[in-house]
C-alpha cells in the first residue's frame, strides 16, 4: 500500500529529460530494484553528492519497510534533509528535480504518510512519552492537537487515579488548555472543601472561606455561618 502511495506522489506532475543518475536510481525503486538502488545511493555518498533528490530516494528507500519503526524514522530522517536542501538547489539541481518530479509539495506528501504511519505506533501505544516525542519530532502533523489531547487525557487519568486536591492542582497549573480542565477544577473544589472542613465546625467554614472566597460553595457556607 505505501509503495503504491509512493509512486502516486512520485508521478502526479509530468517529467521530461531526468537527469541520468537521479532517473536510473529512481528506475531501480520503480522496478522494485532495493538492493541496486541502495548500491547507487551509497555511490552518491561516496561521490559527496549533497542534494535534495538523493535525499529525497534515500527516504522512499527506508519507506520500503515503513513496517519497521527504526526505518520509518530513517525515512522521516531523510525526507527532513531533503526538504532542508530543496530552497539551496543550484540552478542545475533545482532543474533536474523539477523533471524528476521532485518539488516541495511531493516531499511535503511523503513528510505527511510519514506522519500518518508514525501516529498509528504512537497511538497504539499509548503513552505519555510517546505523544509527548511524537509532538517534538513532529510538529506541523495534522495530528499535533490529537497528540496533545491524549497526552493531556492520559495525564488527567492519572491525577484521576490518585484522587487528591493537590493533584488535581497540579493537573490545572500545568494543563490550563486541557479538554479535562474543568472536570479537574470541579474535583479540585470538592475535595478541598471536603479536606479543610472535615472537622464540620463554624469554624472551619470561616477559615475555609476566608482562604477560598471564590469556591462554588460560597452560597451554602454563608449560609450554614448566618
Amino acid at each position: 500500500m505505501f509503495r503504491i502511495l509512493l509512486i502516486f506522489i512520485f508521478f502526479s506532475s509530468p517529467s521530461l529529460s531526468l537527469s541520468q543518475s537521479l532517473k536510473k536510481a529512481y528506475k531501480q525503486f520503480e522496478n522494485s530494484e532495493m538492493e541496486t538502488l541502495r548500491e547507487i545511493l551509497l555511490k552518491f555518498d561516496e561521490k559527496n553528492i549533497e542534494n535534495s533528490g538523493k535525499y529525497f530516494l534515500y527516504s522512499l528507500y527506508y519507506l520500503q519497510d515503513a513496517g519497521d519503526r527504526d526505518k520509518l524514522d530513517s525515512a522521516y530522517f531523510f525526507i527532513k534533509e531533503s526538504k532542508e536542501k530543496f530552497p539551496n538547489s543550484s540552478p542545475k539541481e533545482a532543474e533536474e528535480l523539477d523533471e524528476i518530479g521532485i518539488t516541495l509539495p511531493k516531499i511535503d506528501s511523503v513528510i505527511s504518510v510519514i506522519d500518518s504511519v508514525e501516529f498509528a505506533f504512537v497511538s497504539s501505544i499509548n503513552t505519555i512519552s510517546e505523544y509527548k516525542k511524537y509532538m517534538r519530532d513532529h510538529p506541523h502533523s495534522k495530528f499535533f492537537d490529537i497528540s496533545k489531547k491524549k497526552w493531556h487525557s492520559l495525564e488527567f487519568a492519572i491525577a484521576s487515579k490518585v484522587n487528591t486536591w493537590e493533584g488535581y492542582k497540579d493537573f490545572m497549573d500545568t494543563f490550563r488548555d486541557s479538554d479535562e480542565y474543568s472536570i479537574a477544577k470541579s474535583l479540585y473544589d470538592e475535595l478541598l472543601f471536603r479536606d479543610e472542613t472535615s472537622e464540620r465546625s463554624l469554624k472551619s467554614f470561616e477559615n475555609f472561606l476566608a482562604k477560598n472566597p471564590d469556591t462554588p460553595f460560597r452560597d451554602s457556607l454563608e449560609y450554614l455561618i448566618f
